[in-house]
């Protein structure tokens, strides 16, 4: 396992940021690309792909965990008590829409070595799952979502929505613009009472 990132020379913290965002594209794009193919796509050494991250497997837990972090980041960023709850949803689902087309998720959650543990299952909830149950209550408390749909049923929408339009985005269906109003305007179409 690869020593936490702030504790790294900052030229050593690069390269694996760069490796990490490097293999979720090309692993995205190819699942079965391999260390090597990384290390070029990253242009650096394979050596310096394996000092950091022994295994595939490794690497892919780090990729989740580096789309985590950032997703905590973005989640903090879009600010969902501001403004309506719609509004706080549509800037929520076009900030992830671009997370997800960035670390591939569609393509790596299909992959067996994206694993997800009891704890990684329990941190997304109280992380992700909960500040967005709260933004559905709100906006059904205030009316702007139909007060009989389910709280956990909309985050489970919600989390389908992006990934579809991640994928639709990967595979050249749609533009990143496309998916973006796609998927905001069907959430909140579909929340609406």
């Amino acid at each position: 396992m690869s020593r936490p990132v702030e504790y790294m020379r900052a030229d050593a913290a690069r390269n694996v940021h760069r490796i990490i965002e490097v293999a979720a594209r090309l692993l995205g794009e190819d699942p079965n690309a391999g260390m090597a193919e990384v290390a070029a796509a990253a242009e650096i050494s394979r050596a310096t792909v394996y000092r950091h991250f022994a295994t595939r497997e490794a690497l892919i837990d780090a990729i989740a965990r580096q789309a985590s972090e950032q997703g905590e980041r973005t989640l903090a960023e879009c600010a969902l008590e501001e403004g309506t709850a719609s509004e706080a949803l549509t800037r929520l689902a076009h900030a992830w829409l671009d997370l997800a087309e960035r670390y591939s998720f569609p393509q790596l959650i299909a992959q067996r070595e994206f694993k997800r543990t009891g704890e990684t299952v329990e941190h997304r909830r109280r992380s992700y799952r909960e500040p967005i149950v709260a933004v559905i209550t709100r906006g059904q408390a205030a009316g702007e979502f139909a007060a009989d749909l389910s709280p956990e049923w909309a985050v489970r929408a919600f989390g389908g929505l992006v990934l579809a339009g991640a994928r639709a985005v990967g595979e050249g269906a749609l533009t990143r613009e496309e998916a973006r109003a796609g998927v905001a305007r069907t959430l909140i179409g579909g929340l609406r009472p």
